[in-house]
């Protein structure tokens, strides 16, 4: 037999305790020493510890990262045992034995302190097991599996008495064996083999009960090593705050395996059924448990209670259960309310434990838990009784009748003689006990000699019994209230106060359950029972009365839940959002069974509740998704239908939520009762009948959600982003711009909106006159609220490009700036939207008059606006359409050239007409159109909801036409489009935030086919191409980069987002704000008012900072939070946002972006656990580790204002990650052990700005982003590495990584690129590679996109070699020092767009690139005037070729 590691290390522990050398040596020694020799014991313990955990997690643990840790931790061990078998221990390998060498006790000595050094080392690779996840299913099949946990929950018992653990954990030792004992006596007799062969459900439940024993075992083995550490460390003399944090985790993992708690509860009771069932445990086996229990739980003379009744309680259940498994009846929801009932019991022993030791008396507790125990052993005997009644067999009925007429006799027996000692009122409620259970005595007398005399029938037998298990329950209810009522004053926060309230709502559930089995019997009683049948005078009467006393019985416990109602909290919301109610139903359909699957401790009252309700909500999700809108206008009760689950939807959500965060008794009661309510709802919508076959409300367990493909097509739609103009003004107005007098001169353009203003700037602002005439070109965008400063770095940013440099002047150097660049230049400034004189007397200082012809072109809706501007001008007004004009704008956007068809010629222009000329209503009518079927039938329709004549206000036609396309979109569609509204007037809409804000607000629904990114892009192409959102930008792949709304759009969603109570927006015309000060000065924060309340889902304010911080706003309800600033657009202020968390618990969304929260990292944020999508801005450099409470957290965006951003180790754990953004850039910070052990991010697909260095470490990081589509990073190369680490690390093992932003900080890498073949964009910058360097990124097969940036590349000559680039659509060089390019139009072959930048000593473009047929825009921005004519000369050349070019001689 081969010797191991752990062998020869425990043998030289063990061997140098006796030898005489080594005793010399210590005593030899120090009191430090003494102290060791004093601690010999625990050495060889925590070794032996350590096998002991090895072996259970090498058969625990299946996970990749879980064998990585243990691989680490066996090199360790073995060099350990090298070095000992090497110095200090013989070995003899032929016979397996081995005795110390013949060494001097200080060497011994030497070997045993290292052994102690080495402990501590491989302690700490073993704490690192704890933060994995990936426990195994521990499956036992074989006699030496259950010997191997056995012997391991022994020695565990040694251990934690030897490791001298405070209480509790001191006292639990006892428990820990007498639970190895319980478990040796519960699975002597299993047939391994033949279990492990019968598989299926029992054999699983077996082997999960194991799995979360042994797991928990394993773990507070870990810590009981770590803690003995510790000590060591100490010498026992002071408890560390390490120590007391373990110490609290072995209490709270002893909770986990505690007979008393109900989750394990339930895994234990399902174990020993599984155990019965396949044979392995004797029909007793419910003794062992009620003796392991009774043990637990021994309170002076309750001893019999629990070895008895809890026996017989089980044994009941568990016939029950066995009864309901063999008839293959489905799962009674009843089971699992007994089963928690008899968890009550136990809860109640548990705490008179608790009580009795604290030395308080509770007789009357005691009492009353006996009488609790036999009502509910008659309640489990009746329920029993149910079940083997349950097959219709007479044969059985009659023999049950007889079995029980003799056994029923001693319950009431036992309670009389019990009785005999009580006091007055302890008598007097077990004298009602009594009664009742005497009742129950003599009524299955009855029914037994009645159906002897056939004078009724089997379903009556079982609907009387049901009956009389109804009176049991209102019984216990009603006296439960009334004890509740009594202490209400006086105990409202106690332990035994929530334990009873708790009890209640079980109670009321079971009633519940059993009334609807009862009504489920009964629904059809003239056919099941004949009326010839009578009553006996011990029965309710003839079968009607049934019904009338289980009414009767209704009657009772409705005050008791009226009460309920008006004691729990009011829902916030007096309206919930109306907008895809189906949509949101699957939404929070998912996010139960998120729930459900992290099973926190907060839920466990109601978890069963959240189960039944995910399934009621399936089903009814599945009904309303396949819902027609034939079947809503053929049957108007789907539509109320609808709007009830959807708030009943709202209400759940509010109150599992809200329980989450702060578990209240009066939650758990909304939960019940809101289950209730939507039991009758499930019902009632399944006796619905549609002419959709696939929409209909299925059973519980047989409901399946599919998610539709609503967004089938891969392609991208092609978008014409410009609206095409019939009217013949272009040319007038491009004359004014290009010609006429040289002096510089202001054109306007005004008009009503939706005229066409901007879209008329921006043909003329891109027209190749103008290109060709004007030196330089900006545009800017003013609207109502603009600010100086974002209006000057716009212009500067179209005349010059944006700098760091740049970007941090103040406002007088940034006009000055802009003056300088466009001195002794031609340009053309573009003022679009603008409403007061006043910002162009803030601005005109900046534009200089060299009488070279330069213009301002300014769009209004304002004439007076554009008068006072220029006085002397005339502004151009756009006229409206002539109904031509409409009809061959409609035919255009609707049949791109085409032409219309006949059928469809007087209908289509009589839309056409009733958008009274309006380019925008032609165009939102056109999008309409080109979704609906294209037939006269279809298109009348559309005719006939535009009012006739009636509305001539061309802006009023405009809104109508909005409503009637708004109400064609499709469901799913709708909150996307309401949401665009909360988004700044005027201002781009960045593509990227609107989804992330979609994601998290979850209108996204998951899909096989694509991925959630990739549907809600779907959906904003589907919302473009129905001319509702326009394209503003795109991205150098063509993709939507950011889009806007027309002001009127926006207008209209915002009205119809209050209408549907989607959105509250909140402006400074809004109350309280209104009345504030328009100045800062004398605005005192420090006053604090009384928050401003707000009932509403989704809460988003234009507001100053400060006004909106003096308001601290109040929202319980609200979901989202999204806050703009309405001025001072830079976050100069830092802002105390701690009164967030307390206002807004609940928040899904936060975006505070545009507020600088200072230094520190507010710590509440984490409190709101609910987060999905998290944005902010700050000086913070490290996050903390609290963090990681953000389990829910989609999006993290932190716009940090200095420097690097640390992230925690807890990010890790924040699986639910998809988009993480921080800058400046942002860093983990681990060292090799932490790489190890840190969890997988597998969500997340986008990351920026990451900092890393070149090396190991770097790749070991990026591993753990298996799926990041989208990568921005920076590497560098820390000072003092050594050369061989000038190195870029491999990324091909990034697969799914498709876009990739790289600067570089270092001396130049040694290593080619290793990118991943899918890579379609890449950026690189600062790299400063030779040319020879590019061919492995050319070689790259997908890449469509380089961007090659400030010196991402170095030399004077760059020669394109053949078989690259192949797929490449779009290139960028910038501030490169390349001067000649040697390249045809060979090795570009696909190239769409060319844009050169900052390129200085680049002579000129390949003319040979004139002959690249797909090549359709040149860009030469800032480059040397050679390379300017070049491109000149490409686009005299084709024609084709668009040249766009910012002269090199602005500066």
């Amino acid at each position: 037999m081969a010797i191991s590691s752990f062998d020869i290390i425990v043998f030289f522990l063990d061997a140098v305790r006796g030898s005489s050398k080594f005793i010399d040596a210590v005593a030899r020694g120090n009191k430090s020493h003494r102290v060791r020799w004093r601690q010999r014991d625990r050495i060889l313990g925590d070794w032996k510890l350590l096998r002991l955990i090895s072996e259970a997690i090498h058969k625990l643990m299946r996970d990749e990262d879980a064998e990585r840790v243990l691989l680490n931790m066996g090199v360790k061990i073995e060099a350990a045992a090298e070095e000992i078998g090497w110095h200090v221990v013989i070995i003899n390998k032929n016979n397996a034995q081995m005795k110390l060498s013949p060494v001097n006790g200080k060497t011994l000595y030497d070997y045993y302190s290292k052994s102690i050094k080495w402990m501590e080392e491989i302690g700490e690779d073993v704490e690192h097991l704890l933060d994995l996840s990936g426990w195994s299913s521990c499956r036992l099949q074989s006699p030496s599996d259950v010997s191997f946990w056995l012997q391991f929950v022994t020695t565990l018992a040694d251990i934690v008495d030897d490791t001298k653990w405070s209480e509790p954990i001191g006292a639990w030792r006892k428990e820990l064996r007498l639970f190895g004992e319980y478990m040796e006596g519960v699975s002597r007799n299993l047939d391994f083999p033949a279990a492990a062969a019968a598989g299926g459900d029992d054999v699983n439940a077996i082997n999960d009960f194991v799995t979360r024993v042994a797991s928990v075992m394993v773990r507070i083995a870990i810590h009981s090593l770590k803690y003995r550490i510790h000590c060591g460390k100490t010498e026992g003399k002071t408890k560390t705050v390490e120590m007391i944090k373990l110490t609290k985790s072995v209490v709270d993992l002893q909770h986990e395996i505690h007979p008393t708690n109900p989750k394990f509860m339930e895994f234990h009771f399902h174990f020993l059924v599984a155990l019965h069932k396949i044979g392995g445990v004797k029909p007793d086996f419910s003794s062992h448990y009620s003796n392991y229990v009774a043990t637990e739980v021994r309170i002076r003379d309750t001893r019999e209670i629990c070895s008895r009744e809890i026996y017989g309680l089980l044994k009941l259940l568990a016939f029950t259960k066995l009864k309901q498994q063999e008839e293959g009846e489905e799962e009674d929801q009843t089971i699992q309310i007994f089963l928690a009932e008899i968890h009550t019991v136990l809860i109640e022993l548990e705490f008179l434990l608790q009580t009795e030791r604290k030395g308080e008396q509770h007789i009357h507790g005691h009492s009353e838990l006996r009488i609790n125990v036999f009502l509910l052993q008659t309640e489990l005997f009746l329920k029993g009784m149910l079940f083997c009644n349950n097959q219709g067999s007479t044969f059985r009925t009659k023999d049950l009748l007889n079995h029980v007429k003799g056994d029923v006799q001693w319950m009431p027996k036992k309670l009389i003689r019990f009785l005999e000692n009580l006091t007055h009122w302890e008598a007097e409620y077990g004298n009602k006990a009594l009664a009742l259970i005497k009742q129950v005595d003599y009524k299955v007398a009855s029914l037994h000699q009645l159906f002897e005399a056939k004078k009724i029938t089997e379903s009556t037998v079982r609907n009387s019994i049901l009956l009389l298990l109804l009176n049991i329950v209102v019984f216990k209810a009603e006296a439960l209230f009334e004890k509740l009522q009594l202490e209400r004053s006086s105990a409202a926060n106690s332990e035994a106060y929530r334990k009873d309230q708790i009890a209640l709502l079980v109670l009321l559930n079971l009633f519940t359950l059993l009334c609807n089995q009862l009504k489920e019997e009964t629904k059809d009683m003239d056919t099941i029972f004949p009326q010839t049948e009578t009553s006996d005078a011990g029965m309710a009467g003839p079968i009607h009365n049934m019904i009338i006393s289980s009414s009767r019985l209704q009657d009772k416990l409705n005050p008791i839940k009226s009460t309920l109602r008006v004691v729990s909290p009011p829902f916030p919301l007096s309206d919930f959002p109306k907008t895809d109610k189906p949509g949101f139903v699957e939404f929070l359909i998912g996010s139960l069974e998120e729930l459900l699957n992290y099973d926190p401790a907060s839920i466990e009252p109601v978890r069963n509740y959240i189960k039944e309700i995910h399934l009621h909500f399936k089903s009814l999700g599945s009904f309303l998704m396949k819902v027609s809108e034939s079947d809503i206008d053929n049957n108007p009760e789907v539509k109320v239908l609808g709007g009830h689950v959807a708030n009943i939807a709202y209400k759940i959500e509010f109150v599992i939520d809200s329980i989450e965060v702060d578990p209240q008794w009066q939650g758990f009661f909304l939960v019940y009762d809101l289950l209730e309510e939507l039991r009758i709802v499930n019902k009632r919508a399944s006796r619905i009948q549609l002419t959709t076959p696939q929409a209909k409300v299925l059973d519980n367990k047989h409901v399946i959600q599919v998610p539709p493909n609503v967004i089938s097509r891969d392609a991208t739609p092609a978008i014409n982003g410009m609206v095409v103009d019939p009217r013949d003004e272009e040319q007038s107005i491009t004359d004014q711009l290009v010609k006429g007098s040289s002096k510089f001169g202001i054109v306007s353009l005004v008009g009503m909106p939706g005229i066409g203003k901007t879209t008329m700037a921006w043909k003329l602002f891109n027209c190749q006159k103008v290109l060709s005439h004007f030196h330089c070109r900006a545009w800017c965008t003013v609207s109502q609220g603009y600010d100086k400063r974002d209006l000057l770095l716009e212009i500067l940013r179209g005349i010059l490009g944006l700098t760091d440099e740049i970007r941090q002047m103040t406002n007088e150097d940034l006009q000055l700036k802009l003056r300088q660049c466009l001195l002794r230049n031609r340009f053309l400034i573009v003022m679009d939207d603008v409403w007061d004189a006043g910002v162009w007397n803030e601005l005109r200082n900046a534009f200089p008059d060299d009488a070279n012809g330069s213009r301002i072109l300014i769009t209004s809706r304002l004439r007076d606006v554009a008068l006072q501007i220029e006085p002397d001008s005339d502004p151009h007004s756009l006229r409206l359409f002539s109904d031509d004009e409409s009809w061959n704008l409609l035919v255009e956007k609707v049949f791109h050239g085409e032409g219309c068809p006949e059928e469809l010629l007087l209908v289509g222009k009589e839309i056409a007409k009733k958008c009274k000329g309006l380019p925008l209503a032609v165009v939102a009518i056109s999008g309409l159109l080109q979704k609906i079927e294209k037939s006269r039938a279809s298109w009348g329709k559309i005719a006939k909801g535009l009012i006739a004549e009636v509305i001539e206000d061309p802006k009023a036609r405009c809104m109508e036409i909005f409503e009637l396309s708004y109400k064609h979109l499709p469901g799913y569609l709708k909150p996307c489009f309401l949401y665009l509204g909360v988004f700044l007037e005027d201002k781009d809409i960045p593509v990227s935030k609107l989804i992330r804000f979609w994601l998290a607000e979850g209108f996204i629904h998951d899909s096989e086919l694509k991925s959630l990114e990739g549907i809600a892009e779907g959906y904003l192409m589907e919302l473009i191409s129905r001319s509702l959102v326009e394209v503003s930008k795109r991205r150098s792949n063509g993709m939507v980069k950011s889009c806007r709304l027309h002001d009127l759009l926006r207008d209209f969603c915002q009205l119809k987002a209050r209408a549907e109570n989607f959105f509250r927006l909140v402006t400074r015309f809004d109350e309280p704000y209104v009345s504030f000060p328009s100045s800062d000065f004398g605005f005192e924060i420090g006053h604090h008012s009384d928050p401003v309340t707000y009932e509403a889902y989704r809460l988003c304010f234009f507001l100053k900072r400060l006004h909106f911080f003096k308001s601290r706003p109040f929202g319980l309800g609200t979901r989202s939070l999204i806050f703009f600033p309405s001025a001072d657009s830079e976050p100069r202020c830092p802002y105390d946002i701690s009164f967030i968390w307390h206002n807004f618990k609940l928040l899904r969304v936060l975006d505070f972006e545009c507020i600088n929260l200072g230094v520190t990292f507010p710590a509440d944020i984490t409190c709101l656990v609910h987060l999905r999508y998290l944005a902010i801005t700050g000086y913070m450099q490290t996050i903390p580790q609290s963090i990681g409470n953000l389990r829910k957290l989609e999006t993290f965006v932190l716009k940090g204002l200095r420097g690097q951003v640390v992230l925690p180790d807890t990010i890790w754990h924040m699986t639910r990650l998809r988009h993480l953004h921080v800058n400046m850039h942002v860093a983990f910070t681990l060292d090799d052990e932490g790489l190890e052990v840190c969890c997988k991010l597998g969500d997340l697909v986008s990351l920026s700005c990451l900092s890393l260095s070149c090396g190991e470490d770097t790749e070991s990081i990026i591993k753990r982003l298996p799926n990041l589509q989208k990568l921005r990073c920076i590497f560098f190369h820390p000072q003092g590495s050594s050369k061989n680490s000038y190195q870029f690390p491999g990324l091909d093992f990034l697969t799914h990584l498709v876009s990739l932003n790289v600067s570089y900080y270092g001396s130049a890498i040694t290593r080619e690129f290793i990118l991943p073949s899918n890579l379609r964009k890449l950026t690189l910058s600062k790299f400063r590679l030779p040319w020879s360097h590019i061919s492995t990124i050319g070689r790259l097969p997908n890449l469509e996109v380089l961007k090659l940036l400030l010196d991402a590349f170095e030399g004077l000559t760059w020669d394109m070699e053949e078989d690259q680039f192949k797929e490449l659509k779009f290139l960028k060089l910038d501030n490169l020092n390349v001067s000649q390019w040697n390249a045809t139009c060979d090795h570009l072959p696909k190239l769409e767009r060319l844009v050169l930048q900052n390129c200085k000593d680049l002579k000129e473009i390949p003319y040979d690139f004139a002959d690249i047929g797909t090549l359709e825009l040149i860009e030469v921005h800032w480059c040397r005037q050679s390379a300017e004519e070049s491109a000149k000369r490409i686009r005299e050349a084709t024609g084709d070729i668009k040249v766009l070019i910012s002269s090199s001689y602005l500066r």
